[in-house]
């Protein structure tokens, strides 16, 4: 954000109750999915926006609701997708990236280790 504050307006929008959202696994009640984002975009000129940063592991769950409420010229940008760049060009410059052909593996992690959590990221994950 300091990277490109000085050349464009930014706006921060924590948005706790999304996160909330998802890990009470809410995240099928259309309904107040939108009354939550509306309730904290509704302050905003949409329209005059063009980028929306999803600068939370949980948002990415709600691009298709963030597409319904913006404008379809605005431009959802997933944060996630940066990372896991971001982590290619550190194991790049490493030299330990795993050969093209190697069988890859994911291990969830979460600072809630219950079975409800874990069956819950099992869920979202489509895991």
């Amino acid at each position: 954000m300091n990277r490109f504050s000085a050349t464009n307006t930014i706006y921060r929008q924590p948005c706790p109750d999304l996160v909330e959202i998802v890990e009470h696994d809410q995240l099928e009640d259309h309904d107040l999915v939108m009354r939550t984002l509306h309730r904290y975009f509704d302050s905003y000129d949409l329209e005059s926006i063009d980028s929306v940063v999803l600068g939370c592991t949980h948002f990415v769950f709600y691009r298709d609701y963030f597409r319904e409420l913006l404008p379809a010229s605005t431009a959802i940008i997933d944060g996630n997708e940066g990372t896991a760049r971001h982590l290619h060009d550190l194991l790049a410059a490493a030299d330990e990236l795993a050969a093209p052909d190697a069988e890859g593996s994911v291990t969830l992690e979460n600072s809630d280790t219950s079975e409800r959590m874990a069956a819950l990221a099992a869920k979202r994950l489509n895991a």
